[in-house]
């Protein structure tokens, strides 16, 4: 079984991960289909996304140092654990 660390180390490839498998059942008109368990998780994966952007422009500046780097890097570390809270279990499930 993977621990808790390593999914968090390849969190930014398991989250684009659940976002191609959204796109691809969206794309083939089966969105429906997608369960809710799934869309928790595609839903984590997306907030992860989108709260790793501003920490990678502050780290690309080496402005992390900075209240709002600081910051920034917070809510990514926050959200990042979010998703693989959600992830484990939710893969987990499945690959059984």
């Amino acid at each position: 079984m993977t621990s808790f660390e390593d999914y968090l180390t390849n969190a930014e490839a398991l989250a684009q991960e659940v976002v191609n498998v959204w796109g691809i059942h969206t794309q083939a008109g089966n969105a429906d289909s997608l369960t809710p368990e799934f869309m928790d998780v595609f839903d984590k994966a997306c907030r992860y996304q989108e709260a790793k952007q501003p920490a990678d422009f502050y780290r690309k500046r080496n402005a992390l140092p900075t209240d709002e780097g600081q910051r920034a890097a917070q809510t990514e570390e926050t959200a990042r654990r979010v998703f693989i809270e959600a992830y484990k279990p939710w893969v987990e499930k499945h690959a059984s």
